[in-house]
């Protein structure tokens, strides 16, 4: 009976010994620690990268915008051909590289008169939509006040993520690979030609 508890008794005191020691051992800290936050920086690292993708594509969408609207009212054609406007938004390709998203043109004469806005003519490109000749469009409040004419041009883009939008639901965390659509819009008045504005009889 004594030798039996004795045993008992040792073994317990061995068992305390090791969880003793293995209480007091720090190697694997570390190891353990990167395990537990290395999913997390890994999801932020690719947040970050998705992020950063998007707002280069939409600056670059705001940069063909704003480039193809003033090339347009650079001219001094009084009716625009065509084949002109085909040669303006051929920036678009360049602005866009080195991603690889299709862009939507629309480029559109303004007619601005007692407050109301409507569109003279249209070109469109690349997938782009635009209301017909005589369809009100809308104009910004601080450029409607006065009659004017006014290029309006607007681009749209649908961007894919190269990874996906991250995604927390009901606990778990997924990958969102659905596109976004990106897209700016300029309005810019004619620089040199006349009062009557820009006519582009060809376009529909």
């Amino acid at each position: 009976m004594f030798l039996k508890r004795f045993k008992q008794e040792n073994a317990m005191g061995r068992f305390l010994v090791k969880c003793k020691l293995l209480r007091d051992d720090e190697s694997g800290v570390a190891a353990l620690e990167f395990a537990i936050i290395a999913p997390i920086l890994i999801l932020l690292f690719l947040g970050t990268i998705e992020i950063s993708l998007a707002i280069a594509v939409d600056r670059k969408i705001s940069r063909i915008s704003s480039s193809v609207a003033d090339l347009i009212t650079r001219t001094q054609f009084s009716d625009l051909p065509v084949s002109e406007m085909d040669e303006f938004v051929k920036i678009a390709n360049r602005i866009m590289y080195p991603y690889q998203d299709s862009v939507a043109i629309s480029i559109m004469g303004i007619d601005v008169v007692n407050g109301s806005s409507t569109v003279r003519w249209r070109y469109t490109t690349g997938g782009g939509t635009a209301p017909a000749p005589g369809q009100p469009f809308t104009v910004p409040a601080n450029i409607r006040n006065t009659d004017a004419f006014l290029i309006a041009a607007v681009v749209k883009t649908d961007h894919s993520p190269a990874v996906g939008f991250i995604n927390y639901d009901d606990g778990k965390i997924s990958f969102d690979g659905a596109s976004i659509e990106l897209s700016e819009q300029m309005f810019l008045r004619p620089r040199r030609a006349k009062d009557t504005g820009i006519d582009c009889s060809a376009c529909t």
